[in-house]
């Protein structure tokens, strides 16, 4: 009888410790689905933060100008909600790069309230230079190369509709609807040449198209590179899109940044050896693309207009050719060490010198600290504290440079594509200006989520090209 119930007391004290080992398992799963679940909202959320970029500009113009000021800043809101999630789901990610941002932002804002006093300036100063820095990281740990293809798959089939946009606002005046410029005010564009404006599309600002058609460019060249995911009818009409847009948008910015994409893709083609033979693929593309684009009337208008913008570029004030190339990048990054007053250790205060910053401080818009982004970081700044943050931007832009060639030589071509198209961006675009900004910080994330690729999938693609 005895030994009936020791053998039934050790059944229950076995299954006693069965309970007890599966209770941490149960725990773990029920933790991990939550976080999965978490993290799928987060990437709904990056695709309205995608929305928001493209289309954000239309809204302040033509659809609710009375809003505008307000949707500025529309996207700071979904990065917040991005943040709160991202902390249960296990996506933020603290890194040197981030605890640096932060801790920038801990002794920025309260000297900014000591120098120029303006708590909205200084807040604003904050949300460009410092608080999407960890979306970089957190876009990542959401969305893989799959996620990736899909974003450019959107923005691939917005340039036939965005090319059709800058079309019209080339032709019609600068009192029509379609040249609205924010707040629903009549257009006061860029000049471009022959009496033409510099269209903007949906953006507020004529850099939103340069920077909108070469991301979208750098994922045209991956499908022309690696397999298609989009139907080749699709393809060639979006691809004389491009030629369309780069004329026709009177913007050598456009222009060079696409020229410097397709610079990469080739040196990615010779890098990789394996694929030189698209090569040939591409320049016979490019050809037909050219065949297409010249049977429309706005094509030869863009190009005689933009020509002569050119030539009139060459000779005026903003120097030759060449000079657009480096003036603008490499002039831009020399010069504020230059002529800064080193005297200021503590600098103006951030945010002081943006647009946003001025208009609040002044009442109007205006650059008071200068038009580059490194020089208007030394004012804001001071040395000291601008130059950390020039480094820091120099740093991330680095990192995304070794992890795209790394995952390149590796047979991922898409993030050096990627990457080609924000290089300027990440490291001294004006951040200043919140498309400048969405951009950078949008494009420097899909760099690393384009390379979250199984091994397995990796050599799937890559045996397949």
């Amino acid at each position: 009888m005895s030994l009936i119930k020791n053998k039934q007391r050790l059944r229950a004290d076995s299954a006693t410790a069965e309970a007890e080992e599966t209770k941490p398992t149960a725990r773990k799963a029920v933790k991990k689905a939550k976080a999965s679940g978490l993290r799928k909202q987060i990437k709904y959320l990056v695709w309205i933060y995608v929305l928001l970029l493209v289309f954000d500009g239309a809204l302040r113009k033509w659809f609710l100008p009375g809003l505008s000021d307000l949707l500025l800043v529309s996207r700071v809101p979904v990065i917040g909600l991005i943040y709160m999630l991202s902390i249960p789901a296990r996506a933020y990610t603290i890194n040197g790069y981030v605890a640096v941002a932060g801790i920038l932002t801990i002794v920025s804002l309260p000297l900014a309230l000591v120098t120029h006093g303006n708590i909205p300036v200084a807040v604003y100063g904050v949300l460009v230079n410092f608080f999407a820095i960890p979306l970089i990281f957190v876009i990542p740990k959401v969305l893989d190369y799959d996620d990736t293809v899909r974003i450019g798959q959107f923005l691939l089939i917005l340039v036939i509709p965005m090319t059709v946009l800058i079309g019209m606002q080339f032709y019609a005046p600068q009192s029509a609807w379609v040249n609205r410029t924010v707040g629903g005010l009549e257009g006061v564009g860029f000049t471009g040449a022959l009496g033409r404006y510099r269209p903007p599309g949906t953006f507020s600002f004529i850099s939103g198209v340069a920077q909108f058609y070469t991301l979208a460019f750098a994922f045209f060249m991956a499908e022309f590179i690696n397999r298609r995911t989009l139907p080749l009818w699709l393809l060639v009409p979006t691809g004389a899109a491009f030629l369309m847009a780069i004329y026709g948008s009177i913007s050598r910015l456009l222009a060079l940044s696409v020229v410097m994409v397709f610079v990469f893709a080739v040196a990615g083609l010779v890098i990789n050896g394996q694929k030189l033979h698209n090569t040939f693929k591409i320049i016979l593309s490019t050809l037909v693309f050219f065949v297409i684009a010249s049977q429309f009337t706005y094509f030869s208008d863009g190009v005689e207009t933009f020509m002569v913008r050119w030539e009139q570029a060459k000779g005026g004030e903003e120097g030759s050719a060449k000079e657009a190339v480096f003036g603008r990048t490499l002039g831009n990054m020399i010069s504020p060490f230059l002529t800064y007053d080193y005297d200021n250790l503590v600098g103006e205060g951030i945010g002081l010198g943006t647009n946003v910053g001025a208009k609040l401080s002044t009442g109007t818009r205006a650059f008071l600290a200068g038009e580059s982004e490194w020089e208007r970081l030394l004012i804001e700044m001071g040395p000291i504290l601008g130059i950390t943050y020039i480094i820091l931007r120099i740093s991330i832009t680095g990192m995304l440079a070794v992890r795209s060639f790394w995952l390149l030589r590796s047979g991922n071509l898409l993030p050096w594509l990627i990457f080609s198209s924000c290089i300027f961006l990440v490291l001294n675009g004006q951040w200043g200006q919140q498309t400048t900004l969405g951009f950078a910080i949008l494009s420097a994330g899909l760099v690393l989520s384009a390379g979250q690729v199984k091994r397995d999938e990796m050599n799937t693609r890559t045996t397949a090209k």
